[in-house]
């Protein structure tokens, strides 16, 4: 691996020598880079603690009041007036209180759904209940809440419910930190292998006699220079300009590899000529 990595990046034109390699080979190539492209997941995924600042305030910004008085004491939820009311909204979430008598999950028929309803909180996705949890077996944060202090107290109320919040999060890291990382390796897979047989195919366009297998094994080594450069991006977040020029000679490196296959494919023509010059 480690030579054609050095190949790919100083000498593209060698690529053409490992055409036959076998996919698995190939295919591991791949794997290996689309890792390293998760590595800045990995990496927050790790050092995650909490909900960031700037997410906090963005919360705190679009949260919609209350029009009832309400509050957990002890661990159980009570309003001057039954509500159902929606807190705050994302693309992906939502954040309900709910005080009636009963909970009707058909209602929350949004992708996830947080809802504090009596003594439970419930976690509902598309109208159906995934997990119920008792307010009591939550961070302590979350046992006695005044909701009028989202008005009356804000930085009282949300340090206290954001300390809540990150308490939970990161006590369930082992269960959502493996899904992100494994949605994130497969996006990079998706996204290499986008590029390399859209490459695979306009080269196959222009050297029609040549295997497509045999090109996509090229493709996927002479994109190593494409590869680092995502990944440095992602690491480093790179100036765009310099983004730019590294994607150029990454193309070059495309192009010197083009080069070699015709000089190959065409290296019997000058004998052919000579045949028929005699």
């Amino acid at each position: 691996m480690l030579t054609r990595f050095k190949d790919a990046l100083v000498y593209p034109r060698r690529v053409i020598r490992y055409r036959k390699d076998a996919m698995w080979k190939v295919l591991l190539y791949i794997a290996f880079f689309a890792l390293l492209l998760t590595t800045r997941t990995i990496i927050s995924t790790i050092k995650y603690d909490g909900l960031s600042y700037q997410y906090k305030e963005h919360i705190k910004e679009n949260v919609t009041p209350l029009a009832s008085s309400c509050e957990i004491v002890e661990s159980d939820l009570n309003c001057d007036e039954q509500i159902n009311t929606k807190l705050y909204e994302e693309t992906f979430f939502e954040f309900h209180i709910n005080s009636n008598n009963t909970l009707d999950t058909s209602y929350y028929s949004g992708m996830y759904n947080f809802v504090f309803h009596q003594d439970t909180f419930n976690i509902i996705f598309s109208g159906v209940s995934v997990k119920t949890y008792k307010i009591s077996e939550l961070p302590e944060e979350f046992h006695n809440i005044d909701f009028d202090l989202m008005s009356e107290n804000p930085d009282l109320f949300y340090n206290q419910f954001f300390d809540g919040v990150d308490q939970f999060v990161v006590s369930y890291k082992t269960f959502w930190a493996p899904i992100i990382l494994v949605f994130d390796f497969l996006s990079s897979v998706v996204l290499f292998l986008f590029f390399i047989l859209l490459s695979s195919w306009f080269l196959k366009m222009r050297f029609k006699v040549l295997p497509f297998k045999e090109i996509f094994k090229m493709i996927t080594y002479i994109s190593t220079a494409l590869y680092v450069i995502l990944i440095l991006d992602s690491l480093y977040q790179l100036n765009i300009f310099f983004v730019l020029i590294l994607i150029f000679i990454a193309f070059r490196q495309t192009n010197a590899l083009s080069l070699e296959i015709y000089r190959r494919l065409n290296k019997k023509k000058p004998k052919d000529s000579e045949n028929n010059n005699v």
